[in-house]
């Protein structure tokens, strides 16, 4: 026997309504703090240092993609470009 139906069929959920922006002052203490935990330093020791940086880059016309691809660290080696363990160094043999 089929199940009844016991009412109007759901309505789907509504959706939420899109969160409020975050304000600048919080996005940018969020950089400040992570500049800070990656120098050990608490974020009043290290704020005017990323003012500073920020202020420079923003002078000379950096983009932020531009500091971040120059400052990043090298991608490691890729095996091939390793040296084998196996063979003997020059002057060693």
């Amino acid at each position: 026997m089929p199940a009844e139906n016991t009412g109007p069929p759901a309505l789907p959920a509504a959706a939420l309504p899109p969160s409020p922006p975050i304000p600048p002052g919080v996005l940018v203490d969020s950089v400040v703090c992570a500049a800070a935990e990656a120098m050990s330093l608490s974020p009043q020791a290290i704020r005017p240092a990323v003012l500073a940086a920020f202020a420079r880059a923003r002078d000379a016309g950096l983009s932020l993609d531009a500091v971040v691809d120059v400052l990043a660290p090298p991608p490691p080696p890729t095996p091939e470009a390793t040296p084998s363990k196996g063979k003997a160094r020059k002057g060693t043999a």
